[in-house]
């Protein structure tokens, strides 16, 4: 399919979505090369691949992944992946769940592999 690595996550909504009673949604994500993408639906068939909702060039971008195993913290699955994003002086972030701990293991790795520049 062309993609390094694609999947269903939940994708935590940001802006005013993050307040929303269900602020998590599923998502197809796609990974090429450093480039990822979300789209709207939550299943490879039902996306268009040139028209994601979100994207990152995570090679480009100042960023960094992170793991880690929450309960309760409001998410649908304990299996938490982050990637923060740093742009002009502000963070912001991209959160997801995976889910399980093979996807959550899986995602991380292939996006810390593309951590951006970092201008400490």
């Amino acid at each position: 399919d062309g993609f390094d690595m694609s999947g269903t996550l939940y994708k935590r909504r940001g802006g005013f979505g993050r307040k929303a009673e269900v602020n998590w949604k599923k998502r197809f994500f796609t990974l090429v090369g450093p480039v990822l993408c979300y789209y709207d639906a939550p299943d490879r068939d039902a996306i268009d691949p040139s028209r994601p909702r979100g994207r990152l060039n995570l090679s480009k971008e100042d960023t960094v992944a992170e793991m880690q195993t929450k309960h309760g913290a409001g998410g649908p699955t304990e299996y938490l992946v982050t990637i923060n994003l740093y742009v002009l002086g502000s963070k912001r972030k991209w959160e997801m769940c995976a889910g399980s701990r093979g996807e959550q293991r899986r995602w991380y790795d292939a996006l810390r592999r593309h951590d951006g520049p970092h201008n400490d």
